[in-house]
């Protein structure tokens, strides 16, 4: 909803860059409001426009079955995209944050990447991306946390897609 969102934190490095989509892997577990993807940079300044992806192209699924570590299977995740209406530079050395929200009545669940646990010790681009790490809010973004059960080790499955 609009009081409880995650968001990806992110420094971009090696070299500035256009974006002009943005793919999040996840399904929607209730409601149907459509989901906003924005990219802020700090001071909580929308960059551009925020792109919007209808409720009805994100695939519905049950609530996550909780595994062994508590984080539960990617159960119904899909990857959609949502295109910006204008392209967005990301400059080399900056600290932007893409934020995932909705209204109140609708709930999406994405669930982390661990880097450590999957054996991404090296954080190569192949493997993690070392450059970010996943928060959440449950206050509307006055205060956000690490999402996840371990501080500076996980990851929202995100893409971004560079404008030609």
């Amino acid at each position: 909803g609009s009081s409880k969102m995650v968001r990806e934190r992110f420094t971009v490095s090696g070299g500035t860059r256009t974006i002009a989509s943005v793919a999040v892997r996840l399904y929607r577990y209730s409601g149907g409001s459509d989901l906003v993807l924005g990219i802020y940079s700090s001071g909580d300044v929308l960059q551009g426009s925020a792109a919007t992806i209808s409720a009805a192209a994100i695939p519905t699924s049950g609530a996550p079955i909780a595994g062994a570590d508590g984080s539960g299977p990617q159960r119904g995740s899909r990857w959609v995209i949502g295109a910006l209406p204008t392209p967005v530079d990301l400059t080399n050395g900056s600290t932007y944050y893409l934020r995932l929200s909705t209204a109140s009545d609708t709930t999406y669940w994405c669930y982390v990447q661990r880097r450590l646990s999957y054996g991404y010790g090296n954080y190569t681009a192949a493997t993690a991306f070392s450059d970010g790490v996943a928060q959440k809010t449950t206050n509307g973004g006055s205060t956000w946390t690490d999402l996840g059960s371990a501080t500076n080790q996980n990851d929202l499955q995100v893409a971004f897609l560079v404008a030609p």
